[in-house]
């Protein structure tokens, strides 16, 4: 097989089939000393019986097979053009994205599921299964610009005023913390989103996190025009509103409308109160529906007060600041006990309305001024707007603009947050199965599956090598935290890797694919920038993807079929990386699959060997492309074949290590 200084390249499945256990068998008989294992959706992953599985451990420890699993690409579902995993746990409510609470248990209980899938492999095959998953939220949020980008860092090195402006607003917006902030010294230390030209925005909502501009992240007019904008101040003075300016000023928006909202409501209440206080009970031709319409009224402007505060509440509370706003709460809680008081009273009057309608000529002034002066209604009413319910106000506001929190922040913070919290939430799952299965709870410390962590498009969360090493530091600190849950496992770990941390940087890491990072030439990044992002990567990288992409577009044409000058590149800065063991290198050759070449040119083994593009006799022959082992469960494993069968049609199309007689040509560049 073709090397890479002086490593053989492994290769991935074919992921549109689901008969994978044939996959594999036809790698081996190539002659690949590493198979990534993987299909495209969760579905076909699910329904891989259990026995195929294990047979695919086993044939791999048999052949001596570096095997890994690369889980499901697509999610089927509410988001069909989302990747898994991580994907945060997103859906779509009409034309709005949410990061939904129940979104993320569905994903988080997918990622157990393939864990459980990976332990078990690892149990026959007697290693931690690598498994490779997509960093991702399959919404393309994010647009970037190179010259944008230079600029914007140019701009902030002259201005230091700005920069620190910057600075401070990611402080206060919750997106760095202060040890953060005091290591800034540069605009190159910034989050890499604060440079990019469109990004997603957040809001916090109850059940999770929406996107409020997908509009205008996917309207490419609106793209068009802000880049057109952003030119105009290319080389010049001027300065363009970063992405960091619009969130804090939304932010800003928000709480002043919050604020106008409730002293809005308050001024509203008064006039009610005062309203009727003057018109009742004194109106002689007064009709008790007239009332209700009243009560109606102040109910309603009494519930745009409590939902206001109630949401209000939701925010400091997932902020751990609720017990710095004790007047907040006592308005909040008289607030809602007069709303119980008007309810009855309302009813009761309801009641009275009802057994007197059909007495026109009924004075119902005596039977509601009982009831009224029962209720103590309009007194406490009264109590909330003036005197001491005033002063209340007043300390609650206080309070509430001194504890406010953001509550509209980047997407690509919040999605990577999000995304940690799946990963946790699918470990703890995990470990609760193991619990319950001795073999893998005597031996989790060797079976416990490397989650691997592969960047995918310029347009996603966790592309950049900052937000991406961000999402793996944080995960790595959720997997100790939710091992110190589980005290008999922790144990286990421990006395093999000496302590937690060394545990959690082995099975949590990065998969490093180089066509992928190409992809941002689309966005005018040099060979340079590619290169730097690489070395940053480096120690995080436990695995790596190689083929070649072309034009921008992830096309997964096959290694050496371009001869690509920045490809060459990424590879010659790993070439230490691949002198190290435990990488593996999987050429997806996607494109060969996805093109069709290998249903009239056969593998893309025989290019590497050959370096020719030959019609091969056994890509045309049914019989071939079988499978050679007993059949199982369903029809859609070796349909068509005998029971058992022994040779193929002939040696001729064997590896040249097999027994075929063709000559071997020159070999690749790479």
């Amino acid at each position: 097989m073709e090397e890479v200084f002086g490593r053989k390249q492994g290769t991935s499945t074919n992921i549109s089939l689901i008969n994978q256990l044939k996959e594999l068998e036809n790698k081996i008989r190539l002659g690949y000393p590493a198979v990534e294992i993987g299909v495209a959706t969760f579905g076909q992953w699910e329904a891989i019986p259990k026995v195929i599985w294990e047979d695919i451990a086993r044939k791999a420890r048999i052949n001596k097979i570096d095997l890994s699993l690369h889980a499901p690409v697509s999610v089927e579902g509410q988001l069909s053009t989302a990747q898994f995993p991580i994907i945060s746990g997103i859906e779509f409510k009409g034309q709005a994205a949410l990061i939904s609470e129940s979104s993320k248990k569905k994903v988080s209980q997918e990622l157990k599921e393939i864990l459980d899938t990976a332990a078990n492999l690892g149990k026959i095959y007697g290693e931690n299964i690598k498994v490779t998953m997509h960093v991702t939220s399959g919404l393309g949020e994010t647009i970037w610009s190179k010259e944008y980008e230079d600029h914007l860092k140019d701009y902030l090195r002259k201005n230091n005023e700005k920069f620190e402006d910057l600075k401070k607003k990611l402080l206060d917006l919750g997106i760095i913390n202060k040890e953060e902030y005091q290591k800034i010294k540069d605009p190159e230390d910034l989050p890499s989103w604060v440079y990019a030209v469109s990004s997603g925005i957040t809001i916090e909502v109850p059940g999770g996190h929406a996107l409020i501009n997908i509009e205008d992240i996917r309207d490419r007019r609106y793209i068009t025009q802000r880049l057109e904008s952003l030119r105009e101040k290319l080389g010049t003075e001027k300065f363009e509103e970063t992405i960091v300016d619009r969130i804090y000023n939304l932010n800003e928006d928000y709480w002043n409308k919050f604020f106008i909202d409730i002293n809005r409501a308050f001024y509203l209440i008064t006039r009610d109160v005062t309203n009727i206080e003057k018109t009742f009970p004194f109106k002689q031709d007064y009709l008790a529906g007239e009332f209700l319409t009243y009560l109606k009224s102040l109910k309603d402007k009494l519930n745009i007060l409590s939902n206001s505060i109630d949401t209000y509440l939701y925010h400091v509370k997932e902020k751990g600041k609720i017990d710095n706003i004790k007047h907040t709460l006592e308005l909040y809680n008289k607030i809602n006990d007069l709303k119980s008081k008007i309810e009855n009273f309302e009813k009761n009057l309801f009641n009275l309305y009802e057994k007197y309608k059909s007495l026109t000529d009924y004075d119902l002034r005596k039977e509601f001024r009982n009831l009224l002066n029962e209720s103590k209604v309009l007194e406490e009413v009264r109590d909330l707007v003036s005197g001491n319910g005033r002063i209340v106000l007043n300390l609650a506001l206080e309070e509430m603009n001194k504890n406010k929190v953001p509550v509209i922040k980047p997407f690509q913070e919040v999605a990577l947050s999000s995304a940690v919290d799946v990963v946790k939430r699918g470990i703890e799952a995990f470990l609760e199965d193991v619990k319950k299965d001795k073999e893998k709870f005597e031996r989790i410390e060797e079976i416990f599956p490397k989650l691997l962590f592969e960047h995918i498009y310029p347009e996603d969360i966790g592309s950049r090598p900052d937000m991406l090493i961000k999402f793996i530091d944080k995960s790595r600190k959720a997997l100790i935290e939710t091992l110190e849950k589980y005290p008999e496992i922790k144990e286990k770990i421990i006395k093999k890797y000496g302590n937690l941390e060394k545990f959690s940087d082995e099975i949590i890491g990065v998969t490093l694919d180089i066509a992928h990072l190409k992809l941002f030439e689309r966005y005018g990044y040099s060979k340079e920038d590619i290169l730097q992002w690489e070395r940053k990567l480096k120690p995080y990288i436990k695995h790596i993807h190689v083929s070649e992409s072309k034009g921008g577009m992830d096309t997964h044409i096959p290694l050496g079929m371009e001869g690509d000058e920045i490809i060459k590149a990424e590879i010659e800065e790993l070439k230490d990386l691949l002198a190290k063991e435990g990488i593996s290198v999987i050429h997806e050759a996607g494109g060969w699959y996805t093109g069709r070449f290998y249903e009239e040119l056969g593998s893309e083994y025989s290019y590497f060997i050959y370096k020719t593009l030959p019609y091969n006799l056994y890509s045309i022959s049914d019989i071939y492309s079988q499978s050679f082992l007993p059949t199982y469960y369903e029809n859609i494993y070796f349909s068509g074949m005998p029971t058992v069968f022994d040779y193929t049609t002939g040696f001729l199309a064997l590896p040249l290590d097999l027994g075929s007689r063709r000559e071997r040509q020159e070999q690749s560049s790479y």
